[in-house]
C-alpha cells in the first residue's frame, strides 16, 4: 500500500490579478507561484530587512568555525536504536516523489537498516542533505467555504521523501533532549514539548484573573497568532540564536543545510508546475519545524516589562491586571518593549 492518495483534482478556471488560468499546466504554475510568494522576502518590511542585514553582517560570519566543533555528544554518529525508534514512530501517510512508504522501511532487514544508517551518518557528518530530500511536491486542497477560482483558496499539502522525515525525527529527538536538559526553554512555552500542553497555560491565566478578581482588579489580555509564522521564519536569525544556545557542529550545520535551497513543485493530477525556490521559513509538516520555531521565539518574553505571557508555539497571550481597565491597558501597551 502506498499510503493515502489524493482524489483527482478537478480545478475550475483560476482567476488571479484579472488573468485567467485555464490549462492544467498554467493552473499548477500559478498555484506554485502563490505558495512561493508566501515565504518571499517581499513580505518583510523595509525596516526589518535593514535590521536583518545589520545583524547578519555582525553575527553570521561568527558561525563559520562553529560548524567544525563536534565536541558535544549530540554530534556523535546516530545509533541503530535511534534509527529503529524513529521508524517505529511512524504511520503511513502519502509518500514523496520516490513513492517509498514508512511500511517499506518497517520491512527492512538489519542489513538494509545498517546501509541506511551508514548513509544517514554520512549526511550527518558532511552536513549536506541530498537535494531530493529538500524538494516538496505540493498537493493543493480547497479550504472549506473558500472561492474555488481563487488560487489563494487552496491549502498546500507538502509531500517530501520519507527518508528525510526519518532523519528529521532522529535529529529532532536529540535537539529537544539538548534544549530540555539544559533548561533553555522559557517556562512560558508549552508548545510541542514533552509532558506540556495548552491546559497549563489556561490554568495560569485563569489563576491570575481569579487573583485579580478577589482584589477587585481588572485583567486586560492580548491574544496573538503570528501571521505566516513558520513560512517567514528568518533562517539565518535562527542559526544565530541556536549558536547563542551553544549548539555547534553537525547539529548546527545540518539545520543550516536542511533549511537552505528548499524547492517546491505543485502537482495537479499528473501535471507538475515549474520548480520554485523557497526563500524563508521552515518546511510544512516537518517534525523539527516546531522545535526550530520555539528556539526562534524563545526569548520574546525577555522584552516584557510588566506583563505575564504564555506561549504555545506561534500562539501567544500577554496579560496584566490592575485597578482599572484603563491602567491595565496602558501598562499592557507599554509593557512590551523592543530592544
Amino acid at each position: 500500500m502506498l499510503g493515502k492518495t489524493f482524489k483527482k483534482l478537478n480545478l475550475p478556471t483560476l482567476l488571479y490579478n484579472n488573468t485567467k488560468y485555464e490549462c492544467t499546466q498554467d493552473k499548477a504554475d500559478i498555484l506554485a507561484t502563490n505558495y512561493a510568494q508566501v515565504s518571499s522576502d517581499d513580505n518583510y518590511s523595509e525596516n526589518f530587512k535593514n535590521q536583518k542585514q545589520d545583524i547578519e553582517q555582525k553575527e553570521y560570519s561568527k558561525l563559520l568555525h562553529y560548524y567544525k566543533d563536534n565536541s558535544d555528544s549530540y554530534n556523535e554518529p546516530y545509533t541503530m536504536q535511534e534509527l529503529k525508534d524513529a521508524i517505529s514512530d511512524t504511520s503511513d501517510t502519502s509518500p514523496g516523489k520516490d513513492r517509498i512508504t514508512y511500511s517499506m522501511f518497517k520491512q527492512f532487514t538489519d542489513k538494509s537498516l545498517s546501509v541506511l544508517l551508514l548513509f544517514i551518518n554520512r549526511v550527518w557528518f558532511l552536513q549536506k542533505l541530498p537535494s531530493e530530500w529538500k524538494h516538496s511536491i505540493i498537493s493543493p486542497v480547497l479550504k472549506p467555504g473558500k472561492k474555488p477560482t481563487d488560487p489563494q483558496s487552496y491549502r498546500p499539502i507538502a509531500l517530501t521523501s520519507n527518508f528525510v522525515k526519518i532523519m528529521e525525527k532522529m535529529v529532532n529527538n536529540r535537539l529537544r533532549w539538548y534544549l530540555e536538559k539544559n533548561n533553555f526553554y522559557t517556562p512560558n512555552q508549552s508548545g510541542f514539548r514533552k509532558n506540556r500542553n495548552t491546559m497549563e497555560q489556561i490554568i495560569r491565566i485563569d489563576n491570575d484573573i481569579h487573583k485579580a478578581f478577589l482584589k477587585k482588579h481588572f485583567t486586560v489580555g492580548v491574544f496573538i497568532d503570528f501571521q505566516k509564522a513558520f513560512d517567514m521564519l528568518w533562517k539565518n536569525g535562527l542559526l544565530i540564536k541556536m549558536a547563542s544556545l551553544g549548539i555547534r557542529g553537525n547539529m548546527l550545520g545540518w539545520v543550516k543545510d536542511f533549511l537552505s535551497d528548499r524547492t517546491i513543485q505543485v502537482k495537479v493530477n499528473n501535471t507538475y508546475s515549474e520548480i520554485f525556490i523557497i526563500q524563508n521559513g521552515t518546511p510544512q509538516g516537518s517534525c523539527i519545524s516546531p522545535t526550530l520555531f520555539n528556539i526562534m521565539v524563545n526569548d520574546i518574553s525577555n522584552n516584557l516589562k510588566y506583563c505575564a505571557m504564555s506561549q504555545f508555539a506561534d500562539d501567544s497571550a500577554i496579560w496584566l491586571s490592575g485597578k482599572s481597565t484603563q491602567i491595565s491597558t496602558k501598562k499592557n501597551t507599554r509593557g512590551y518593549r523592543y530592544n
